[in-house]
């Protein structure tokens, strides 16, 4: 059986989405490497994941140049499908960290996206096992229509990526900083793209001329994401506040929490207002919240105080826990630092 054009255009497009978003996540995960933040870590994979949907298509297209056959069934499920569910769920994790949710609420919401994960992957472990034909049918040796409960929960996926989205842009409107406003409207903006591309993938009839279009509108959603995700402006800003941070600014500062500790009162008053307990403001972007006693901080302070005495304020808990939690005291301007033992091992 020879391969359409449609075919041949919608197995090559997939190839390059997947191609599109690998590189995209790596980008990103190797941001990990220079700021050491295990957001970029878990950005980096969902994005990468992100494309799985495509994979289906992408396999179905080599398996038939290569045999003239039609890719099985499950396969092409499984394929396409298997990995949704843990990638949403690394994706509400970071959501969470992006949005600074308290402990106990973050926990419940993973519990819930957890347990829906679970549920959902043993459903299509059981479903392509011996009621394959209920999730969908293959439309030649490319395509496929999903059916019953596997569209709806796909569906479901781009509605959550959706309102996380418009949440991590209220979440930036707030701020007075204009670049992370902005930032905020370009990651929503390429996840409306990225879903509307991806509405459009099953809804309409892919011809040669709607199915170029659909699958780069995906694409420039993800490149839209990614322009806001990881814009140059915030590493000169991280530069410009790591240099002030550096300099004795930051250690008076920290001296003067030491000489006078934070009452109770104070504490519970920045948690609520969700300022860092450091410099006293609401971060800009990327909030640090302390995952044994809800503290807030700011992740340029976290960044600046892993490196000097890494631990809370407030419970004492590792911000790295690669790095040794040190005791720091000041005796006048001088400063004195004592080792302790390292984190990992606490």
């Amino acid at each position: 059986m020879d391969l359409t054009d449609v075919e041949i255009l919608n197995g090559a497009f997939s190839i390059i989405i997947i191609g599109i978003f690998t590189i995209i996540g790596i980008l990103i995960i190797s941001r990990y490497f220079k700021n050491k933040r295990g957001i970029f870590i878990l950005v980096g994979c969902f994005w990468i994941g992100l494309a799985e949907p495509w994979y289906g298509s992408a396999l179905s297209f080599l398996y038939a140049l290569i045999t003239q056959k039609t890719l099985p069934l499950e396969i092409y499920i499984l394929a396409a499908n298997i990995g949704v569910p843990i990638s949403l769920f690394i994706w509400i994790v970071a959501v969470t960290y992006f949005l600074g949710i308290y402990l106990t609420k973050r926990r419940v919401i993973l519990i819930i996206f957890l347990v829906y994960g679970i549920i959902i992957e043993s459903l299509l472990i059981y479903s392509v096992i011996f009621i394959p034909n209920s999730l969908g049918k293959l439309n030649g040796l490319v395509d496929i229509e999903y059916s019953g409960w596997l569209r709806f929960y796909l569906l479901s996926v781009l509605v959550v990526l959706l309102i996380t989205a418009i949440l991590i842009a209220k979440n930036s409107f707030k701020s007075e900083d204009r670049d992370a406003r902005v930032k905020g409207i370009l990651i929503l903006f390429g996840f409306i793209l990225f879903v509307i591309g991806s509405i459009l993938d099953t809804a309409i009839s892919l011809t040669p001329f709607t199915l170029p279009i659909t699958r780069i509108i995906v694409i420039v959603g993800a490149i839209i994401f990614y322009l806001g995700f990881m814009s140059p402006i915030e590493e000169a800003q991280e530069k410009s506040i790591q240099e002030t941070y550096d300099a004795s600014e930051f250690l008076r500062m920290v001296a003067k929490r030491k000489k006078n500790p934070l009452t109770e009162k104070e504490i519970i008053f920045y948690k609520e207002r969700k300022i860092c307990l450091v410099c006293k403001t609401k971060p800009l972007r990327f909030t640090y919240i302390c995952p044994d006693c809800d503290a807030i901080y700011c992740m340029t302070c976290v960044n600046a105080l892993s490196d000097l005495e890494n631990a809370c304020w407030v419970c004492k808990s590792p911000f790295d826990p690669t790095k040794p939690v040190r005791s720091i005291e000041f005796e006048g301007e001088d400063l004195i630092v004592e080792t302790e033992e390292p984190a990992k091992n606490r």
